[in-house]
């Protein structure tokens, strides 16, 4: 939907009314989106989504996820490269509640996601659905 959008001048406060309660494929939505902060999508209703898969893949300007904490994602079952190459992102603490479990596909979530400080968010995650979870955390 916002695949590859680099500018900063664009608004997206617009997305804060977005119905997403039927939505259930998230995937590449914002790939690779510098301009996007995330604030306007914290009262998302995401839980009918199955699909995130490159959801925020690329998003250069992401230093933690509190905005998204509240989520429900506990039909989601594809989490592929989700956060994939969110190279400033430092804090996940805000996925801890997060239930994955019907998750089976991890594969490179976080992957590149160097500035990450601490993966304690993911302690108490179910991931034992998970068919994949290579390179989920590889380079960070």
């Amino acid at each position: 939907m916002f695949y590859g959008c680099c500018s900063s001048s664009i608004y997206i406060g617009f997305l804060e009314y977005f119905n997403t309660k039927y939505i259930r494929n998230f995937s590449n939505m914002f790939f690779g989106s510098q301009w996007l902060g995330l604030y306007a999508l914290k009262n998302w209703d995401v839980s009918n989504g199955i699909d995130f898969s490159c959801m925020f893949g690329g998003l250069g300007n992401i230093l933690y996820l509190d905005e998204i904490k509240n989520w429900t994602v506990s039909n989601g079952e594809n989490f592929f490269r989700m956060f994939y190459g969110c190279r400033q992102l430092e804090n996940i603490e805000g996925l801890k509640n997060w239930d994955v479990s019907k998750g089976i596909n991890f594969k490179g979530m976080f992957n590149s996601c160097s500035s990450l400080t601490s993966l304690d968010a993911l302690r108490n995650w179910n991931v034992s659905n998970g068919y994949d979870a290579s390179y989920m955390i590889f380079c960070c």
